[in-house]
């Protein structure tokens, strides 16, 4: 699905337990407020609403991904099973396991999925420099985006 961010790039970060060594380790994720989708413009986030978390990310710009790079150096490839031609952008621990993308936007115990004010002052978000209009392909998701966009510490 293609993407594109015409307004502000943020970066989410938070901290997930591993589900192998239980350890937490940082985590980070995309955010924007203006995203249009397959020509469209996507949700709420088009008239000043929420923030919306960029997910399964396959593609993205190389200036974007070297940012995320210098922020978290265990955000990267993974491959999707067993083909080694297909592979989205996620969080791994130090450990080696790899953190899928739904495991951190959603469901309790989630990264990226505030329950509650307490909860989202935990997630840090940074505006990233501005590139100018931005091309991705994967999804994007409405989950905690205004109770992050209303109450994480800003760097």
């Amino acid at each position: 699905m293609g993407l594109v961010v015409g307004g502000e790039l943020y970066v989410a970060r938070a901290r997930q337990r591993c589900h192998r060594c239980h350890r937490d380790t940082p985590v980070l994720t995309l955010a924007a407020h203006e995203i249009v989708h397959d020509g469209e413009p996507f949700g709420d986030a088009t008239i000043g609403g929420e923030l919306l978390l960029l997910c399964d990310l396959s593609e993205m710009p190389e200036p974007v991904r070297a940012l995320l790079a210098q922020r978290n150096s265990r955000y990267g490839r993974q491959h999707y099973g067993d083909d080694p031609n297909r592979f989205y952008y996620g969080n791994h621990c130090r450990c080696g396991a790899e953190f899928h993308d739904v495991w951190l936007l959603s469901g309790q115990g989630a990264a990226f999925a505030p329950r509650d004010e307490r909860e989202a002052a935990d997630i840090v978000l940074e505006r990233l420099p501005a590139i100018g209009r931005l091309r991705f392909e994967g999804g994007c998701y409405h989950g905690a985006g205004d109770l992050i966009w209303r109450h994480a510490r800003v760097a």
